[in-house]
């Protein structure tokens, strides 16, 4: 028989899904649990311990294609204290059993995770939370599980070595002390008698220290405590037994730790608001309908290879985009994921078509519509002032179009499209704009997909960011320093105190440890030394009395200068090693050494010492009891230096400007210019930043301020700081701030000066200064010398013929003239005698008889005759002169007198022709040594003449031509001279007061000074002071008056012109090697003997005398020039003759000069 059967034919299906809008929503409130109980691993499943969740938020919800993104927080207050051995785990209900879904455990890679860094899936909070982020979550059912595992923290803490656990750090806190101790103590004591009490005697006090500051204690400070018990060592073999102990108490007491926890759980979800599309696979979906076959008797048996009930229940079957539920009438339902990846995908289920003979398949293509639009594009900046182009980023292979102009459809869109282009496949893409924007033009960029999904217009404007350069300057001024008040306090230690990072968890404020505040600009510098001693009471040492009695507690100390923050903590500023020694001997322990310090940060400071590697653990032991409390660390010489140059502020955005208007620009980095890198700054919080010589402070808004802090020596550089500024739509520029470093202390030239270029400095130019001294000469020639009654300069006797004339005799002097002469004094003495004419008179008897009348001149010394020589110094001819020269060699003044007594020559006869006549001398010359040279004080200014490159400077002064060795510290400063005293202040200016002595007129004292600017360089020059006084000549020759005038040969050959007057030529020493002692071989023009001018040459001469000076000094003639020659040793060999001076004599006609002696006679020559 045959059956006639139709085929079956199953057809493609190939539908289009519009999904409706994508929508991304944050769940409205978090799922919070407190006091979840944490699970031991042996009662996972027990679902009276969990947190539940579902996505969507609203189990209600489930089926319409949501999707979540979770975050699971789990936090308790011990959860990191002591280990950390525990996992959160996450389950999904899949309609019959909870099965795990994923979990995240803190035990990973064998690590413990502590305070210090905790190392879980994940993120850390604050040390005392964990969390886990769940991604891409589907729609279900699900609960929190947080467990322990107690065998995890235990193979892990009898595996840690000492090392190890101190690396780990904090291992003891409030929470769980009595717990440990209390399991320290029995299992202890159960090894050895008493060892778990003596192990909790030692603990406690330091866990009671510890947590009385609020902090934990680190297994450093529990071993250095622990070896100090002798059963320790010698009956369980060391303290890593000791901690075994420690670490099992710690693992028995965490489940009591983390008895509890706290569960929050938030997330968002996401979904499409058309989620479902429904249809037959049997009708025509654009292909044309399946055959069924006769009596459409073939119907859909299985779906991707899931069969189909027959019972007319759906099969589900999950797709890449969505799910499909389909039921043997070929009637489906599929609901989309609600994930961003399911735009616009193609999801394809192959279905079988069977009559239980024949049978056919065919693909369901559902295509989900793209309803998502592009991002918005992004625009690259414009900042330039005429735009013809537009580039940047957005969706691959989308349309990008560029409009401009108005709106006048309002829809948001500008009407006029300036330029259209394909992006790239990459995203990129450039537009040409026809025509091009200007400055402040407003252009809107959109992104369209091949769905024609338009993208969020992109408005863009054409900005134009001025941002100009910022030049500045300071003022420096000089510093200054201040004594600050002498500090002291007793050693503190940290050996009991915690110590994590560089912040120390003690408040330092209540303790004796001496401190010191730093002021703003201050730099405060000190030596700080350690001294005292200190005794110890036996009883409270303990177990280490044997060490202390040894000797053997000692070592070296760090010392640690800890600055005060802003919640008055303390924190670790620098740590000089090995800075401090303490040694014991028998009870008594000594301090030593001493640490320069300086600091220059604001702040508060106190200095405290820890113990390091060198330091025995005995004295740590004893540090930690606070026993040595009576030592002392303290300074006396505190110096603070004071920064007086003023801070200097602007605001870099005060010339910079923007288009469009209404842009706000802020400062987001600042780098110093030449070396430095780039630093964001933050809104509200000022950026500092060092530069080469100073600090800059630099916040969003431009506002910035700027501290020199480098020395003088930088004046004339330029600091410079480079800061980006950008508007509130991201473009930005660069410009920079030029801070010139410059002063009114010093001369720099900025002129035609730009960006970095430095200042050129005014080059200091010392020039050598020339000054003459001050006084008077005063002379005690020329002096007035008569008898009485007599005129001047002469001593007179009338002669009587009532009695015979003493004729020859000195026992009767008729008349004399007295003059002093001081201790050491010479007087030169030269007279003319006076006689009358003979006469011839008739004596009767006698018959005529010729007189033969004679004056006789004594000189006496007090009363008596100085040299029998002169006895009768007798002259028979009228005018006789007569020269000599006398020295008073006693040690006081004494009186001398010119005696005159005359006779006839005879004494038969009475003479009446005598009676009336006039016997004695006149023209008496006579000159007394002893000039005078009073000095008078002299000042000036060392740097008048001078070109400086500063007004302050440091100088040096030094006598003669060696440069100074050091600097002048304090005003009114003394040089000795070579011929005078230099007072020297510190702005250069000084006075000069000479020695005042006769032999120094006409030297050169020679002084050096040296002048250190603010730039550093050193300049030297000298001061020449010429020994001068007001009446002298010196060095001008030719400038002789009327008067009596005084000069001063130099060492230059010289011509004279000294005028009328009684002048006088002084010859000093000049060169004590040359023949004529330094001096030239001058001229003097108008030489006149009888206007008493004289020749000193007495410094010249070695030994002279009125008996020997024809040795020392001799003379040519030749006419009028009379030219002296000297030997300053006279008959001695070390010198001859040489000419010194020539004379050309006035009175040559008149009073000529034939010989040395005419010059000698006169008092011409003082030798």
């Amino acid at each position: 028989m045959t059956v006639d059967t139709a085929a079956v034919d199953a057809i493609n299906d190939n539908v289009t899904f519009d999904p409706g809008t994508f929508v991304s929503t944050i769940w409205g409130a978090p799922i919070i649990a407190q006091d979840i109980n944490v699970l031991d691993t042996s009662i996972i499943g027990d679902t009276s311990m969990n947190v539940e969740f579902s996505v969507p938020r609203n189990s209600a919800d489930i089926g319409t294609g949501h999707e979540g993104d979770v975050v699971i927080q789990v936090s308790q207050d011990n959860l990191i204290a002591v280990a950390s051995g525990f996992s959160i785990l996450v389950e999904y209900f899949d309609g019959t059993n909870w099965v795990q879904y994923t979990t995240a455990t803190t035990t990973n890679g064998g690590l413990i995770a502590d305070a210090l860094g905790l190392g879980v899936l994940g993120i850390v909070d604050d040390g005392k939370t964990i969390a886990v982020h769940l991604t891409g979550v589907p729609e279900g059912q699900y609960r929190v599980v947080v467990q322990n595992d107690s065998s995890a923290i235990g193979d892990l803490l009898d595996d840690l070595t000492l090392a190890q656990l101190g690396d780990q750090g904090i291992l003891l806190g409030a929470d769980n002390q009595d717990a440990v101790l209390d399991a320290v103590e029995t299992a202890l004591n159960g090894q050895v008698l008493t060892l778990g009490t003596l192990v909790r005697n030692v603990l406690e006090p330091l866990l009671n220290a510890a947590n009385a500051a609020g902090e934990t204690l680190a297994v450093t400070d529990i071993v250095a405590a622990i070896v100090q018990i002798p059963l320790v060592g010698s009956l369980l073999g060391g303290v890593d037994t000791v901690l075994d102990f420690i670490a099992d108490a710690l693992v028995d007491n965490l489940l009591t730790v983390l008895e509890f926890t706290n569960v929050t759980i938030n997330g968002s979800e996401t979904y499409y608001t058309t989620p479902e599309l429904s249809g037959n696979v049997f009708a025509d979906n654009g292909s044309g309908a399946d055959d069924r076959g006769n009596s459409n008797a073939a119907l859909v048996t299985k779906v991707d290879g899931v069969d189909v009930p027959t019972d007319g229940t759906d099969a589900v079957i999950k797709g890449l985009y969505g799910t499909l539920y389909i039921n043997k009438d070929g009637v489906y339902r599929y609901v989309l994921n609600g994930s961003v990846d399911s735009n616009g995908q193609v999801d394809d289920f192959t279905y079988t078509l069977s009559d239980g003979i024949q049978s056919d398949t065919a693909v369901l293509t559902i295509s989900v519509a793209d309803v998502i639009a592009p991002k918005a594009p992004i625009v690259s900046s414009l900042d330039e002032t005429t735009v013809t182009g537009v580039a940047g980023a957005a969706e691959a292979d989308s349309v990008i179009n560029v409009y401009g102009g108005t709106d006048n459809d309002g829809d948001g869109i500008p009407d006029t499209l300036l330029g259209t282009t394909t992006a790239n496949p990459d995203g990129s893409y450039t537009v040409t704009l026809n025509p091009a924007i200007a400055l402040g033009d407003t252009v809107v960029v959109t992104s369209r997909d091949a769905a024609g999904n338009i993208s969020t217009p992109t408005i863009a404007s054409l900005h134009n960011i001025v941002a100009l350069d910022d030049p500045n300057e300071t003022n420096y001024e000089l510093s200054t320093t201040a004594d600050r008040p002498d500090i002291s306090g007793g050693i503190f230690t940290l050996a009991n105190a915690g110590v994590l990072g560089d912040l120390i968890d003690l408040d330092l404020s209540a303790t004796s440890a001496p401190g010191v505040t730093v002021g703003t600009n201050e730099q405060i510098t000190l030596t700080l030394t350690a001294s005292g001693s200190t005794g110890l009471d036996i009883s409270a040492v303990g177990n280490l009395i044997d060490a202390i009695l040894g000797g053997n507690i000692g070592g070296s100390l760090d010392l640690i200068i800890a600055k005060e923050t802003s919640t008055g903590s303390y924190e670790v500023y620098n740590t000089i090693a090995n800075a401090y020694t303490l040694n014991n001997s028998v009870l008594t322990f000594t301090a030593s050494g001493s640490q320069s310090i300086s600091l220059d940060d604001a702040g508060v400071y106190k200095f405290i010492l820890a113990p390091n590697s060198s330091t025995s653990s005995a004295l740590s032991n004893l540090l930690s009891l606070n026993l040595l409390g009576n030592l002392v660390l303290s300074s006396n010489d505190v110096i603070a230096t004071i920064n007086n140059t003023d801070l200097i502020t602007g605001n870099v955005l005060s010339n910079d400007t923007t288009a469009p208007i209404g842009l706000d620009l802020s400062v987001v980095s600042i780098k110093e210019t030449t070396v430095g890198v780039d630093e964001n700054v933050v809104s509200g919080t000022p950026k500092v930043i060092e530069g080469m010589y100073g600090t800059l402070t630099i916040d969003s808004t431009g506002a910035y301020s700027y501290q020199m802090t480098a020395n003088a020596t930088a004046l004339g550089k330029v600091e410079a700081f480079t800061y980006t500024v950008q508007d509130i739509d991201g473009h930005s520029k660069q410009a920079t701030i030029y801070i010139r470093l410059d002063s009114s202390l010093v001369t720099l030239d900025w002129t035609d000066k730009t960006g970095l270029e430095e200042a050129d400095k005014l080059v200091t130019q010392l020039t050598a200064d020339n000054k003459a001294s001050a006084g008077t000469v005063t002379t005690l020639f020329d002096q007035v010398l008569n008898g009485s009654g007599d005129s001047l300069n002469s001593i007179q006797v009338t002669a009587s013929n009532s009695v015979a004339p003493a004729t020859g005799s000195t026992a009767s002097p008729d008349d004399s003239g007295r003059f002093t002469l001081g201790a050491g004094q010479t007087a030169y003495i030269s007279f003319t005698s006076i006689l009358p004419i003979n006469v011839t008179q008739n004596f009767g008897l006698g018959g005529n008889q010729t007189s033969a009348y004679e004056v006789v001149i004594e000189l006496e010394r007090d009363g008596a005759v100085l040299d029998t020589q002169l006895t009768t110094w007798t002259s028979t001819t009228s005018g006789t002169k007569y020269y000599y020269k006398v020295t008073n060699t006693g040690t006081s003044s004494a009186d001398y007198d010119l005696n005159i007594a005359y006779g006839d020559g005879s004494t038969l006869f009475n003479w009446t022709n005598t009676a009336g006549k006039t016997f004695g001398i006149n023209n008496i010359q006579l000159d007394i040594t002893g000039t005078t040279y009073t000095a008078s004080t002299v000042s000036g200014d060392l740097i008048s003449n001078d070109l400086l490159y500063s007004s302050v400077f440091k100088i040096g002064v030094a006598a003669g031509s060696t440069t100074p060795s050091n600097y002048l510290d304090v005003n009114s400063t003394p040089i000795v001279g070579t011929y005078g005293t230099l007072t020297v202040n510190l702005d250069g200016t000084y006075s000069y007061q000479a020695n005042g002595k006769i032999a120094d007129l006409g030297k050169d004292d020679v002084f050096t000074y040296k002048i250190e600017t603010l730039d550093g360089t050193v300049n030297t020059q000298t001061l020449t002071i010429k020994v001068d006084a007001d009446n002298v000549l010196i060095g001008t020759p030719n400038a002789g008056t009327a008067g009596n005038d005084i000069a001063v040969s130099q060492s230059t050959n010289e011509v004279f012109t000294l005028g009328d007057g009684a002048d006088l030529l002084i010859y000093n020493v000049l060169n004590g090697s040359s023949p004529t002692g330094g001096n030239g071989t001058d001229q003097w023009l108008d030489f006149n003997m009888s206007e008493g001018d004289k020749i000193d040459v007495s410094s010249l001469l070695s030994g002279a005398t009125a008996t020997t000076i024809n040795n020392y000094l001799s003379v040519t003639i030749s006419g009028n020039q009379v030219t002296l020659l000297v030997d300053r040793d006279g008959s001695g060999s070390a010198s001859s003759p040489t000419t010194l001076l020539t004379l050309t004599n006035e009175e040559h006609a008149t009073n000529p000069i034939t010989s040395l002696v005419d010059l000698l006679n006169n008092n011409s020559i003082i030798y």
